[in-house]
């Protein structure tokens, strides 16, 4: 009995560290610490819109 609880709290706190870790890379992705690193990061998402408007021009006729 006491092994099941032990179980339950670690896959809870499993859930919790992938909960912390999606909230802490989403707000990585949306806080810059320079302009420079918004500057790449915007030039690397126009690459990916593009990539994506290719592939859809390409698979999607």
């Amino acid at each position: 009995m006491n092994d099941e609880k032990h179980q339950k709290a670690v896959m809870q706190a499993k859930g919790f560290r992938a909960a912390d870790n999606l909230l802490n890379g989403l707000y990585k992705t949306t806080h810059y610490r320079t302009y420079h690193s918004y500057h790449k990061a915007l030039a690397f998402s126009s690459k990916i819109l593009i990539l994506a408007f290719l592939l859809e021009l390409v698979f999607c006729k």
